[in-house]
């Protein structure tokens, strides 16, 4: 049998290494989109896990310590100058904390209605729409004052003095099932009280909707004078409607101890977002902040989210939180208790709240929806979900997946 040797090929042609370099082109630029995408789809993913990992944190402690925990989102001081209002790169853990005084325990407390104040015209008068504090000071056997500016924190107007106490305030007048919204406090530079004079109303103000004062020099309930302002006093609040009924003469206590049956006519309520960590009796209030913060370039998109941002914009600033910022809080069963039912009453997808979580474009601030991932959080149950978002518009839109989702 006859061998025959085979030539050595020299070296590769021209026409073959351009073949091989065009088909390793082909490869690479089919790489590259498919590498950003899994990227940009691990970063959504990495934000999405950040903020159902505060949400969880804050869940299972509100089950396990039976208080009311939750998380603000907010705008972190690294954000871009530029980044859109709606966008919020930044949780911060909070609490809702029940404000109600006076405390349990406190020595006898009273207010007094309507309050005695100064004016801006000059004048003293009693107002229709200020009340005025008195604690009960056995030592000296007489009411006194009780200053709104000794409390911790302190409750005095932010507008001021940059802290105060958080808004909604409201005072309730026991045993009368009358409520009124606090409009207004005193400032840290308050004047300190006015004794009362002898002469003083007999009647409450003819309207609870409209300013009235009353000038024992000129008795008679009557509009302000123009532009006339109250100026409170540290034991003070402005209320944003009157009341039907006065509260002028003080009740009479032994000199022994206070009745078993008066603690006080009233009740000062607030449910406070408040930064997790407060370190008590710190005047201005001081936090040990706990925040998480997402990953540079992506955020929240408050616009495609539910409720939106319109939506949350309603939400009243606080001296922690400006105004519109999201609160989500749990209540010790697990479910969400702030924002209420009036608020999510027609603003959630079947009873979940939805947040657009997702990477944006670094040109122009825009979130695509492959680049984003749903966490959702039902509102009776608490159950906390990550959802992909539909891009299948035969299916339905982009909150397919969450609108078919199980509460439980």
């Amino acid at each position: 049998m006859l061998r025959h040797r085979l030539a050595k090929r020299a070296a590769f042609t021209l026409m073959e290494l351009l073949v091989v370099l065009m088909i390793v082109l082909a490869l690479m630029m089919l790489a590259a989109p498919i590498t950003l995408y899994f990227g940009r789809s691990h970063v959504s993913t990495e934000a999405a896990n950040r903020l159902s990992a505060g949400l969880s944190e804050a869940h299972m402690v509100a089950r396990a310590v039976k208080t009311m925990r939750g998380i603000a989102l907010t705008r972190s001081s690294s954000a871009p100058a530029n980044l859109p209002a709606e966008y919020r790169d930044e949780i911060q853990e909070v609490e809702l904390r029940l404000l109600r005084l006076p405390e349990g325990g406190s020595p006898a407390c009273w207010m007094q209605y309507p309050g005695f104040v100064s004016t801006t015209a000059g004048r003293n008068v009693f107002h229709s729409r200020v009340a005025s504090f008195y604690r009960w000071d056995a030592n000296a056997h007489s009411w006194q004052p009780d200053s709104l500016l000794a409390k911790s924190p302190p409750l005095y107007d932010p507008q001021n003095a940059g802290q105060g106490v958080e808004f909604p305030l409201y005072v309730e007048v026991n045993g009368q099932a009358q409520t009124r919204l606090v409009a207004g406090l005193p400032s840290s530079t308050a004047p300190g009280p006015l004794p009362l004079p002898p002469n003083r109303p007999g009647h409450p103000s003819p309207d609870e909707s409209q300013v009235y004062t009353w000038d024992p020099q000129n008795p008679g309930w009557q509009a302000p004078q123009g532009t006339e302002q109250p100026i409170l006093q540290s034991h003070q609040v402005l209320l944003a409607r009157g009341l039907a009924q006065l509260h002028l003469h003080p009740p009479i206590i032994a000199p022994s101890k206070p009745p078993n049956y008066l603690r006080y006519n009233y009740q000062l309520l607030s449910l406070c977002p408040l930064p997790k960590g407060y370190i008590q009796g710190t005047n201005p209030p001081q936090f040990q902040n706990q925040r998480l913060m997402l990953r540079p370039g992506t955020a929240i998109n408050l616009r495609r989210s539910i409720p939106n941002d319109l939506h949350w914009s309603s939400v009243p600033n606080s001296p922690y939180f400006p105004a519109g910022t999201p609160f989500l809080i749990f209540g010790e069963s697990g479910s969400v208790v702030y924002p209420g039912n009036a608020f999510l009453a027609d603003k959630t997808l079947n009873g979940w709240i939805v947040f657009w979580v997702g990477w944006y474009q670094e040109a122009d601030f825009s979130m695509r929806p492959e680049d984003s991932v749903l966490v959702g959080v039902h509102t009776r149950t608490g159950r906390i979900a990550t959802f992909q978002v539909n891009l299948d518009r035969n299916l339905g839109d982009e909150y397919h997946y969450v609108r078919w989702a199980s509460p439980n």
